[in-house]
């Protein structure tokens, strides 16, 4: 009981007929345990349960993201072949606007100047499962000079929406009965 008893604590004798003894507590003591009471604490976030919760919806919402990216991340393959004093590039890419870009480029890697004669042709087909192909044809300039180190490009643009969502591309150049190139291709 002495450690209830403050020591600003006023103490009435009973009267001879009760027997019961009675504290008063000095008013600043009872205020102070009052705001103790009264204030809520601030937590940040309005409290731990709260504030678990928006993380685990955070987390979630950052997962949701990362999987949709790579779902839906544009196509973007690059794959180079050396034949002799060649370099072969293929460079397939989505672009804004609902486009994909088929790039091939040739690179002169030896020592001597080559010359491309006679408008060889690049021919892309695209296989979308068991159906027809889709052809594309373009022909080189005629009569290319590449020094060491020079190349030269031919770019396809291709509506998107045109294309299968999962396609096999071959590409062929100067030759059409074996492909330079042939890759899996998902949009």
């Amino acid at each position: 009981m002495n450690a209830y008893v403050q020591k600003d604590r006023e103490h009435i004798e009973p009267s001879p007929g009760k027997q019961e003894i009675r504290f008063y507590y000095s008013r600043e003591e009872r205020l102070k345990k009052l705001r103790g009471l009264a204030e809520p604490r601030r937590m940040v976030l309005y409290g731990k349960k709260r504030r678990r919760g928006l993380i685990i919806i955070f987390a979630d919402i950052v997962l949701i993201a990362i999987v949709m990216y790579f779902i839906s991340k544009p196509v973007n393959i690059f794959v180079k072949k050396p034949i002799e004093d060649r370099l072969y590039e293929l460079n397939v890419t989505g672009i804004r606007g609902r486009k994909v870009m088929v790039g091939f480029t040739i690179k002169n890697t030896g020592d001597k100047m080559m010359v491309i004669s006679d408008a060889p042709e690049v021919i892309v087909k695209i296989y979308p499962g068991n159906k027809e192909p889709l052809v594309f044809r373009k022909a080189l300039d005629q009569d290319i000079i590449l020094l060491t180190g020079e190349s030269s490009s031919t770019i396809f643009i291709l509506d998107e929406e045109k294309l299968p969502v999962s396609w096999r591309l071959e590409l062929y150049f100067e030759d059409d009965s074996t492909p330079l190139f042939v890759k899996n291709v998902r949009f």
